[in-house]
């Protein structure tokens, strides 16, 4: 029955005010074809400082499990240990998505993202003042935390905010910022290497990004469609206002428009359908099962083919094989990662999403297993 209710709403068209109406005359197509302001790069750039510690705090790892010696608890950390403290920070970013994401609904983007500097911050510190396995491993765990609500919410509130014509270039920037934010973390680790208890300075300059990107969210706008899920329909007018400056009134107006009516319909579904008929949408009707286990799929191997652990171990890997300085070698990684993300991105829209994937999806197998003969 509620199956039956759900498939007439969704196929029921809204009387209220159809999207033909909000466009009127064009003004809703044409002020994406108005040239955005600096404003909307600055907030992506600055928000993607959150892309930039991801990276930096899954690097780090790397070159502080080379040099940690005695350091905590008075004796050699084991291995189990080890991988204890690199684990917890993947633990911590599953618990952090989940959360951030039914959060960021409830209270906004902004907020959201500001808690994350807040735990990476806070990791920071506790790893750097670290003196046994337990504290490191709570560190780790809240600099997981933080990860798992940065992946989760930047990308969002930087599509939310952006342009529709601009939107795939401006979350791009995420992942350069999260490329560079891995190159960075094997430079620090690089300079620190030979340092007396420089493990510390490692994890500890993590601070200082995320006390950079809570200091400019006070610049950036919550999303206009957050304002609006919150009824501050002012706030929305004057932040569409600033990300397009040469809109006119009219076209501001239907923008607004758009977003509203798209606000509604979220708020009606959620209310009208349950929880379990949702998910009964997403599986039971073919094309939605198909996208689902597309998306998750690809996430799913993105974390499973086995790059992060070149990225947590790399350093480790080269040191067994008996570099003099094992975390400038393994910088290779990052810096190969860094640039093919670019290049990535520079091709992606001649070559295409899919093929581009299909391509090189390839690769990750065959040389992981070129490494494990080789090492």
């Amino acid at each position: 029955m509620e199956d039956t209710k759900v498939e007439q709403y969704v196929t029921e068209k809204d009387t209220v005010e159809t999207l033909e109406e909000i466009k009127g005359s064009e003004a809703l197509d044409t002020i994406e074809d108005t040239k955005p302001g600096p404003f909307v790069w600055l907030c992506a750039a600055a928000t993607a400082i959150g892309g930039m510690l991801f990276g930096y705090d899954t690097g780090v790892i790397s070159g502080v499990l080379v040099v940690l010696g005695s350091d905590l608890d008075g004796r050699p950390v084991t291995d189990s240990e080890k991988e204890l403290i690199t684990a917890l920070c993947a633990a911590g970013a599953l618990v952090g998505a989940v959360v951030a994401g039914i959060t960021s609904d409830k209270y906004g983007r902004k907020p959201a993202i500001w808690f994350a500097s807040v735990l990476f911050t806070l990791g920071a510190i506790v790893q750097a003042t670290s003196f046994t396995v337990a504290q490191m491993s709570v560190g780790r765990f809240l600099i997981g935390l933080g990860v798992g609500s940065a992946s989760m919410i930047v990308p969002l509130y930087i599509a939310e905010i952006s342009p529709a014509r601009f939107r795939g270039r401006m979350i791009s920037v995420d992942m350069i910022f999260l490329g560079t934010g891995s190159v960075l973390a094997y430079a620090f680790d690089a300079a620190f290497y030979k340092v007396n208890h420089g493990w510390r300075y490692m994890v500890g300059l993590g601070a200082l990004p995320s006390i950079l990107l809570g200091i400019f969210l006070f610049l950036c706008p919550e999303s206009p469609r957050q304002l609006l899920f919150n009824g501050r329909r002012e706030e929305c007018v004057h932040v569409i206002r600033r990300i397009y400056p040469a809109a006119t009134e009219e076209q501001v107006e239907a923008k607004v428009l758009s977003i509203e009516r798209g606000v509604r319909e979220a708020k009606a579904l959620n209310e009208e359908i349950s929880i379990k008929a949702s998910l009964g949408l997403l599986f039971k009707r073919p094309a939605n099962r198909r996208a689902g286990i597309a998306a998750c799929g690809l996430m799913f191997f993105q974390q499973f083919c086995g790059f992060n652990t070149l990225m947590y171990y790399s350093s480790t890997l080269f040191d067994i094989v008996g570099f003099s300085n094992p975390i400038a070698v393994g910088s290779v990684v990052a810096i190969v990662n860094w640039i093919f993300t670019v290049l990535s991105i520079l091709l992606i829209d001649r070559i295409g999403r899919r093929r581009l994937l299909l391509w090189t999806m390839w690769g990750m197998p065959v040389c992981l297993v070129m490494a494990a003969i080789a090492f």
